[in-house]
């Protein structure tokens, strides 16, 4: 059994809605295995601000009114993780259930709801040192 953890930052500009994207995850991992395969299952949290732009029609391109939207997300991970004791080559997959709060409510793109539950899906490879 292996403990691990990451922690980081993710900013991401768009075109559409949201217009900017920044996101805080940090999470603490266990891996259970031999060799180079792991069951990995974790806990962690994540802290996301958007930024929403809001127009009023015949009125130009510039908008009327801009929000910053802030969502907290407890995640869980179940998955599998391929990974090398002495570095190199990386690849997981994992379910990712999710419990999603939303502090704020803004009416345009808000459903009213402060919590709701969602199951995402992961998969990443890279270089792990």
């Amino acid at each position: 059994m292996q403990f691990c953890g990451r922690i980081g930052m993710m900013i991401s500009p768009s075109l559409g809605e949201p217009k900017l994207l920044i996101m805080f995850p940090a999470e603490m991992d266990i891996l259970i295995g031999k060799n180079n395969n792991f069951f990995e299952t974790g806990i962690g949290f994540t802290y996301n601000i958007s930024k929403y732009e809001d127009y009023v029609l015949g009125y130009g391109t510039t908008p009327s009114k801009t929000y910053y939207y802030h969502n907290h997300l407890a995640i869980l991970r179940i998955g599998y993780r391929f990974q090398k004791t002495k570095g190199g080559f990386l690849f997981r997959i994992a379910a990712l259930p999710l419990l999603i709060y939303k502090p704020e409510y803004i009416p345009q793109i808000s459903t009213g709801q402060k919590y709701s539950a969602k199951i995402w899906a992961g998969l990443s490879c890279g270089y792990n040192f």
